[in-house]
């Protein structure tokens, strides 16, 4: 789950392969992904596709999220890999579109700014 002043905007489900790292805790789920693959199991992602389209929350989402059925929400889906072509990560994120926009940066992804998820409130 994401936050922005209490508020949740975004439900993240994330899967790795279960071969991934030999110790893995419940802390380095909650770390940023990146420096977890990173630092905890020796993979760089140097490649990740992003597909955003829009959906309907589950029903355990619209709770999670304070919506109901009918508000609308964007998916992404999202597959991560290393230079070598293994897959490290896939995920599923859930976005309240009635609260955050999506801004795509294209640069060197060393810098890890692929997408940006802001708070409208921010802007």
């Amino acid at each position: 789950m994401r936050y922005f002043d209490e508020t949740p905007l975004c439900v993240q489900h994330s899967y790795y392969p279960k071969n991934l790292c030999e110790s893995l805790s419940k802390d380095d789920l909650l770390a940023n992904n990146f420096d977890f693959l990173e630092s905890g199991c020796n993979k760089t992602i140097v490649h990740r596709v992003d597909s955003v389209m829009p959906a309907v929350a589950a029903e355990m989402e619209q709770q999670q999220l304070g919506i109901t059925r009918t508000d609308p929400v964007l998916k992404i889906v999202a597959v991560s890999s290393t230079a070598d072509g293994e897959v490290v990560e896939y995920s599923e994120d859930i976005l309240r579109s009635d609260i955050l926009r999506i801004t795509v940066v294209t640069q060197d992804f060393a810098d890890r700014h692929v997408v940006e998820e802001t708070a409208l409130a921010d802007s």
